[in-house]
């Protein structure tokens, strides 16, 4: 039901064909048995998740100046790193179609392009 969805989305307008493929890696060719489209995840980098990890940020504020001492572990606080999670996909394909526009429109005298 799912690859009907797409589909469904894709001819209604919603996406293009090569945003669909891109993104997803979905396509309109048919499986031999007729059973869905042939689609296999995109491996393009610009929308392939990676790994999401953890980071650690120091909490210097809840220690004590007698207490900032070398060799000294202050409290931590764990971060995750989710730019290159799961959501990738999505986040991309929304950045891209949606709020680039927005960027280009709203934010011109406040974004400087340095390279």
């Amino acid at each position: 039901k799912q690859w009907y969805q797409r589909r469904v989305a894709i001819t209604a307008g919603i996406v293009t064909a090569k945003e669909a493929k891109d993104v997803m890696g979905i396509s309109n060719n048919d499986k031999a048995d007729g059973s869905g489209p042939t689609n296999r995840l995109s491996t393009l980098p610009h929308y392939r998740p990676g790994n999401a990890y953890f980071y650690a940020s120091p909490k210097i504020h809840k220690c004590d100046k007698k207490d900032l001492k070398p060799g000294v572990e202050p409290p931590i606080r764990l971060i995750t790193a989710l730019q290159d999670g799961v959501s990738k996909r999505s986040d991309v394909f929304l950045a891209d179609k949606l709020l680039r526009q927005l960027e280009r429109d709203f934010c011109q005298d406040l974004l400087l392009d340095t390279n």
